[in-house]
């Protein structure tokens, strides 16, 4: 199915297999970007950084429970809003 969009510009129709695409993905790690910062999130995601080429997301955990990319997205935004902030970044392989 190709996309298509509507005449009132405020959607756009997709194949629904494209939920969860990388373009979600890409827009956590947007958001990721800005809540680190962008020396931070380069030196992580960045050339020889420990994740780099990292592109998708394919779980998501805070202490230890699952949490779902509408969750990490509302703790991104408090991030970026300073409403709570990062004291460290621990990467598990």
């Amino acid at each position: 199915m190709e996309a298509q969009p509507s005449s009132i510009y405020a959607f756009k129709l997709s194949n629904p297999s494209d939920i969860g695409s990388p373009k979600v993905e890409s827009n956590i790690l947007a958001q990721l970007r800005t809540a680190l910062g962008e020396n931070r999130y380069n030196s992580i995601f960045g050339q020889d950084g420990q994740l780099e080429g990292f592109n998708q997301v394919s779980s998501i955990s805070l202490n230890d429970a699952t949490i779902n990319e509408s969750t990490l997205q509302k703790i991104l935004r408090q991030i970026i809003d300073q409403s709570i902030s990062i004291k460290s970044v621990e990467i598990e392989n």
